[in-house]
């Protein structure tokens, strides 16, 4: 067992949709950060970017997108979500960051931004 989760698409190629550990479950519904993040990364101003799940009693978990980039406003961000992800997968937040936190291996460290949030 990976540990990852992924789909056989209408053509046949089994797409890799995320980790299972890093999963978020928002109103019921089931989030890949990565889905959100591959929407926001097409944005031209986006650099990097990263998603996590913030625990809300509301929710369950709130979608926060961490992101590097310039010239754009969360406003931007938000309609670009909006236009391709249905509301349920769309940020409550978006935080704009100078970097995304790496290991030495270039690997985000989620745990970290998680420790921003509280």
């Amino acid at each position: 067992r990976t540990g990852d989760s992924g789909f056989i698409d209408d053509s046949g190629y089994l797409v890799i949709s995320g980790r299972l550990k890093d999963l978020i479950i928002t109103g019921g519904f089931n989030v890949y950060p990565r889905e959100v993040e591959d929407v926001l990364s097409k944005h031209p101003g986006v650099s990097d970017v990263a998603v996590v799940g913030k625990p809300s009693q509301q929710w369950g978990e709130e979608i926060v997108a961490f992101v590097v980039a310039e010239g754009v406003s969360p406003e931007e961000l938000m309609s670009a979500c909006a236009s391709e992800l249905v509301g349920y997968k769309r940020p409550k937040r978006i935080v704009f960051l100078d970097s995304i936190p790496k290991n030495s291996m270039g690997k985000t460290l989620y745990k970290d931004l998680k420790a921003v949030l509280g």
